[in-house]
């Protein structure tokens, strides 16, 4: 299952989460992938290009780690990124679970 859902920023950045369930043997898990696309841009892109300067860091990265770092690249904030998750579980009818760090 997926759901996305694009949020606007005051500066008119346009952000699109993405939220994955990856299925596996006894369980599932959760993948959020952004992207973001400025207003004269006409695609959504990841925040971090190979233009860009943390680029060759997050190349190093593990998946998991990679993600943050292009979610904090984003401009996003964790209440919106929590408001498309519970849009997520709603959609899936699952008890919401989210882990509040």
């Amino acid at each position: 299952m997926t759901h996305e859902k694009i949020f606007t920023l005051k500066t008119g950045r346009s952000i699109k989460v993405i939220i994955h369930e990856i299925k596996k043997t006894d369980d599932s898990e959760i993948n959020i992938d952004v992207l973001i696309k400025e207003p004269k841009e006409p695609e959504f892109r990841l925040p971090i290009s190979d233009c860009h300067p943390k680029y060759w860091k997050l190349k190093r990265l593990n998946q998991q780690h990679a993600s943050k770092l292009q979610l904090q690249y984003s401009g996003i904030k964790k209440k919106q990124i929590r408001s498309a998750m519970n849009e997520f579980y709603a959609a899936n009818n699952w008890a919401n679970i989210m882990h509040h760090n």
